[in-house]
């Protein structure tokens, strides 16, 4: 509406771009509900067609089946009334922070089953190897026999994004790989240069494509496989999660080179802590598993980010960049350096980089000459194998003992 009641500027329904002129009035109706906006679960509304809320804080509300961008509406005078909503630019308030919501549009979910009839299979973005939907939500549960793990490897991905100098992300349009637990937010990806290759921790795992109103790309390919233990046991016991795992393995399944245990004394787990001291942790790079998590991992920065790592090699080892071959004739250089080995691990011949099975493993040697074993193990020994050896003095057993385990390189711990 307008002051002189002209109705020169008189609108209903949406509000079209453009500029307005001095006298024009916006007349806001504002609702408090008894609602902790500082949850993530999103709200109720009796909605299916596009609409905007008005910010009154800093995040947009979120409101359940709708995706949402932001926008504003900029004022350069005038006066005002009431209360004002949510404006960044305080105090001026010369800016109206909108959320514009728009409907998502599913019917592409779909349930993958692994098995050793159906050991491999192949899924797609809506319209692949076109353009996909705008405002679409796609999510495959994956589903392998009990004790695998999934393997994920995209032979083509274009998702809208930007990639960044430290290797995240800024996603427009996005997909979620939820590789442990599925009611946890997953690693998000896009972009087009990004790894492909992915393994999860459970037999069950959960992918959510997710595309905004805007920019369409092609999508992606991505074929589904599975692995066993038997595919692990030339490497170590997966029975201990590597915890016997004494190999050479320094890089990540991210290909990102681990730090030296020494050098992350401020981490919680540390080569100087008494509970890890005689776990495998000490003056070198190598990856390790001594508190039991899924599988051998290291750190790989000062602010103690942990990443698993793939010690028998079982990801698609790709290239991330597109452009290797230029950059390796251009700088003889790339494939030493970090971010070479990161981006063209396989034009630098590096998808083998130190992947070595588990030595033979012989008895323990022991020459304490009043130790003694009930062990009924004998050789040869699987790495993990346990021996106690206890104490015996004049015919008695001493209190106390100690536990030895094989390890994959022969010796025992």
């Amino acid at each position: 509406n307008d002051d002189n009641n002209l109705g020169l500027n008189d609108y209903n329904g949406i509000l079209p771009d453009g500029v307005y002129g001095s006298d024009t009035r916006y007349d806001f109706c504002c609702r408090n509900d008894p609602y902790d906006e500082s949850t993530k679960w999103p709200i109720e509304l009796p909605n299916a067609k596009p609409f905007y809320l008005i910010k009154n804080s800093e995040n947009c509300q979120a409101v359940a089946g709708m995706e949402f961008t932001e926008d504003t509406v900029r004022f350069s005078g005038g006066s005002q009334n009431g209360s004002a909503p949510y404006d960044p630019s305080l105090p001026e308030r010369t800016t109206l922070s909108l959320c514009y919501y728009y409907p998502i549009q599913y019917g592409c979910n779909n349930v993958v089953t692994l098995d050793s009839s159906s050991p491999s299979v192949t899924i797609e973005t809506p319209n692949y190897p076109s353009a996909y939907n705008p405002n679409q939500e796609c999510n495959w549960l994956i589903k392998a026999p009990e004790g695998s793990r999934v393997n994920i490897f995209f032979e083509a991905f274009d998702i809208d994004g930007d990639e960044l100098l430290n290797h995240t992300h800024v996603c427009e349009d996005y997909v979620e790989i939820r590789k442990s637990m599925l009611g946890q937010p997953g690693s998000r990806i896009c972009g087009e240069q990004v790894r492909r290759s992915w393994m999860t921790e459970e037999s069950t795992t959960w992918l959510k494509f997710r595309s905004d109103r805007e920019v369409e790309k092609t999508g992606f390919r991505a074929v589904i496989t599975y692995n066993t233990d038997d595919d692990i046991v030339p490497f170590y016991n997966p029975s201990t999660k590597g915890a016997s795992y004494r190999g050479e393995m320094a890089y990540t399944q991210g290909y990102r080179p681990c730090k030296n245990w020494l050098s992350v004394k401020h981490c919680d787990v540390n080569p100087l802590d008494p509970e890890y001291f005689e776990k495998g942790l000490g003056d070198h790079f190598f990856c390790r598993n001594p508190n039991n998590l899924y599988r051998p991992w290291c750190y790989i920065d000062d602010f103690c980010t942990q990443d698993f790592c793939d010690i028998p090699n079982l990801g698609v080892c790709h290239d991330i960049y597109n452009d290797c071959s230029e950059q390796i004739a251009n700088n003889s250089d790339t494939c030493s350096t970090v971010d070479g080995l990161r981006g063209c691990k396989k034009s630098c011949d590096y998808c083998s980089l130190r992947v070595e099975e588990k030595e033979t493993i012989e008895a323990p040697s022991v020459v304490d000459p009043y130790a003694f074993t009930d062990s009924t193990l004998k050789p040869p020994y699987n790495d993990g194998d346990v021996i106690r050896y206890q104490c015996s003095f004049n015919g008695s057993t001493v209190f106390g003992f100690d536990d030895k385990m094989a390890l994959t390189d022969g010796t025992w711990s």
